[in-house]
């Protein structure tokens, strides 16, 4: 009983929708066909692909018979209409008529995916923009052929927004609610001007590129070490000497020359003079020591 009012249930909604059922070419008599084509041969299906180990990876190929026969169907289409560019837009119907000289039980369906995968960038840019398809199979026919019939058909036009990058609006899909440019080139380029600073010692532009968690302050080397340096005096001369900040930090005095360090030291040891050179007259740092520090290097290299 249930059964029955199932089956009388659907059978009135086929009847109330019945245009859903029908193929575009069907419920629009002006249909713009596109070509009409007739391949010779035994009509082959789809293969799945095949797996191979190569070194530590492993690939995947398509067999060679399927890709024989895709390229005859595709041959065939160019052959019929010469000058035919990818449509990148346009929606497609496909149907396909198989005539095979055996009784084999064969998939419909395998044999139409091969017909579609064959017209990638031939009849259109990606089989995605096919929006219908029909397929039969007649077995037992004495001359075995594919015969083709392409269509124009409706395009389904998704929501669109703008690029972030070049404004230019794209398609949107559910299945990326979060792209946001319309190529990897617009993408690449926002965040190149995102990363984009200019060097605070030298004014030129650069990319500051993320390294161990930090971004670059300078655009080289040369420029980070060049803002790292100070002007300090000479304790000596009272000179203006350039240095880098950590050897201003470390040492406590920096001088502009070997000469002004000498000099320096010399005044550092007459004021803390505690005894008198045997040799030179100068000042020791205690009372007993007979050379001063000086004179005891020069003796010990001579």
């Amino acid at each position: 009983m249930n059964d029955q009012r199932t089956s009388s249930i659907t059978f009135a909604v086929l009847q109330r929708d019945s245009d859903q059922w029908r193929l575009w070419r069907e419920t629009t008599p002006d249909t713009e066909v596109v070509v009409r084509l007739t391949v010779p041969g035994e009509p082959a299906s789809k293969a799945r692909a095949r797996f191979t180990n190569y070194g530590s990876r492993t690939r995947t190929y398509t067999p060679e018979r399927t890709k024989a026969a895709e390229q005859a169907i595709a041959w065939a289409f160019r052959r019929a209409t010469p000058g035919w560019a990818p449509q990148g837009a346009q929606g497609f119907g496909v149907m396909g008529v198989f005539h095979t000289a055996s009784f084999q039980r064969r998939d419909v369906d395998n044999m139409l995916k091969l017909v579609l995968d064959a017209f990638n960038g031939v009849v259109w840019e990606d089989d995605s923009q096919v929006v219908e398809v029909a397929g039969r199979v007649v077995r037992g026919a004495e001359a075995p052929r594919t015969e083709i019939a392409i269509y124009l058909a409706p395009t389904y036009e998704p929501p669109t927004k703008p690029c972030e990058q070049c404004g230019k609006p794209f398609s949107t899909y559910r299945s990326q609610p979060t792209r946001r440019f319309c190529t990897r080139a617009c993408g690449y380029a926002w965040r190149l001007a995102q990363n984009s600073r200019e060097c605070p010692h030298c004014g030129k532009e650069f990319q500051a590129v993320m390294k161990k968690g930090r971004r670059a302050e300078h655009c080289s080397k040369a420029c980070s070490d060049q803002a790292r340096r100070v002007v300090i005096a000479c304790p000596q001369c009272s000179k203006d000497v350039e240095v880098p900040q950590s050897i201003a930090r470390r040492s406590g005095n920096t001088y502009c020359s070997p000469a002004c360090r000498d000099d320096f030291a010399a005044k550092r040891r007459t004021k803390r003079a505690q005894g008198t050179c045997e040799t030179c007259g100068g000042p020791t740092s205690r009372k007993e020591y007979r050379r001063c520090n000086p004179c005891r290097i020069a003796g010990r290299q001579a």
